[in-house]
């Protein structure tokens, strides 16, 4: 089992706020070797006018799945009879 209190305490390995992270100085020092140079070369070799279009289509993506939320949630209001979302509202009963 995994004592959550005991993981979570940070007193046992005091770090000052303005030391360096050791994960990302390592990434760093392997980003300037042949190795990640590597990388670093091919990702800049992207078309800018692809980026747009990606950006285009994921927009329109979000306005659609928007309108289709809506156009659920006011079919629903209406089904439920709910008054101001293009219901009929609650019908008044005879006693």
């Amino acid at each position: 089992m995994v004592d959550i209190q005991r993981a979570l305490d940070v007193s046992g390995a005091p770090v000052a706020a303005s030391a360096p992270n050791p994960v990302y100085a390592a990434f760093d020092r392997w980003l300037a070797s042949a190795q990640g140079r590597q990388y670093t070369g091919a990702s800049t070799k992207h078309s800018p006018g692809h980026a747009g279009l990606v950006i285009g289509i994921m927009v329109a993506l979000v306005v659609v799945i928007g309108a289709l939320i809506a156009a659920i949630l006011v079919t629903r209001a209406r089904r439920r009879g709910r008054p101001g979302l293009g219901g009929p509202g609650p019908q008044p009963t005879a006693s």
